[in-house]
């Protein structure tokens, strides 16, 4: 991709633990107004839980990132798979995964 904007990625791991279980967040949103980041947090509570705002510094400046953290259910495992599925149906939502 040449200039700003979104794009489809690829991610390929080469070595490390398996990303399937474990201890994971999937970032929603990344935003440079913490009202932006509360006001996703408010739309997501309803339906995902926990959701969370953590303070980023960057080099290029301080962000509000939107995180879930899967929890599991039953007996269930939570994967990060499954999570980002469940934030690709949130309407309005644009996923860059």
């Amino acid at each position: 991709m040449i200039g700003t904007g979104t794009a489809p990625v690829r991610i390929e791991m080469l070595s490390g633990p398996s990303p399937s279980v474990g201890n994971f967040t999937v970032q929603v949103g990344a935003f440079t107004d913490r009202t932006n980041a509360e006001r996703l947090r408010e739309r997501l509570l309803a339906r995902y839980q926990p959701i969370f705002i953590q303070d980023f510094d960057a080099p290029n400046g301080h962000f509000y990132r939107v995180r879930r953290r899967p929890c599991s259910k039953s007996r269930r495992r939570a994967t990060p798979c499954r999570a980002i599925t469940e934030c690709r149906r949130i309407p309005n939502i644009r996923s860059a995964a």
